[in-house]
């Protein structure tokens, strides 16, 4: 089963940083122009937010987000060890709502068996750790 610090570098890479990516560079025309900042931060945040659909459709599909196959993880179902589908992957995105309330969610896996989620155990999904692959 994969460790915790690996699982949070996998989620940095696939959703923090294209969100903070979006901060920052809405902020800088924020600065220069607060109509076009504005603007420039809307359709950032949605290409954020469409990306963060697509990686974790991607991680359903595959088994691996881009963040996923950069540390060496992936993403199945614990009864069969199969990727969970596209669709699932995407329910496991917003599942992680849950996850977000007081954060106990996400570090539930710290002294979970199967390392899991609640996002995990609803879905019954395990994240494997495969090794580090560039």
């Amino acid at each position: 089963m994969a460790e915790w610090p690996k699982r949070v570098a996998s989620y940095a890479i696939d959703y923090i940083a294209p969100f903070l990516a979006v901060f920052i560079v809405g902020t800088i025309f924020g600065i220069l122009s607060d109509v076009l900042g504005l603007i420039v931060f809307l359709l950032g945040f949605i290409a954020a937010f469409a990306f963060a659909i697509y990686t974790s459709y991607l991680g359903g599909q595959t088994g691996q987000s881009i963040g996923k196959q950069q540390v060496g993880l992936r993403l199945v179902r614990e009864s069969d060890g199969q990727p969970i589908g596209g669709g699932l992957g995407i329910g496991r995105y917003f599942l992680h709502i849950i996850d977000g309330f007081c954060f106990i969610g996400y570090l539930w896996p710290l002294w979970d068996e199967k390392k899991q989620t609640f996002a995990d155990k609803i879905l019954t999904t395990v994240v494997l750790d495969e090794g580090t692959r560039r």
